[in-house]
């Protein structure tokens, strides 16, 4: 399997070459994209949480990031700070 089995620090790298280290539970898994970090994690409802620079958090009940995040994201702006992806675990089978 490839999402985490025990709890586990990690470290990473933000886009203004920032390290940061992010506490990762069991049942998840971690990735960067254009250098925003994105956790994946077992849940029983699926959907997703945007994180900002800001402090603000936005949900959304789908598997789907809206453009404006997006484009932040691909673009490198900062603005997202971390990207949570709530998944079922009959969608990991």
């Amino acid at each position: 399997k490839w999402l985490l089995t025990e709890a586990k620090s990690i470290e990473y790298l933000d886009i203004r070459n920032e390290r940061h280290s992010l506490q990762l539970e069991p049942g998840s898994l971690f990735f960067t994209y254009c250098q925003t970090p994105v956790i994946y994690t077992i849940a029983d409802k699926e959907g997703l949480e945007v994180t900002f620079s800001d402090g603000t958090v936005t949900s959304f009940d789908t598997l789907f990031l809206d453009h404006e995040s997006s484009r932040q994201v691909f673009q490198r702006t900062g603005a997202v700070q971390r990207i949570v992806v709530y998944v079922k675990e009959t969608r990991l089978k």
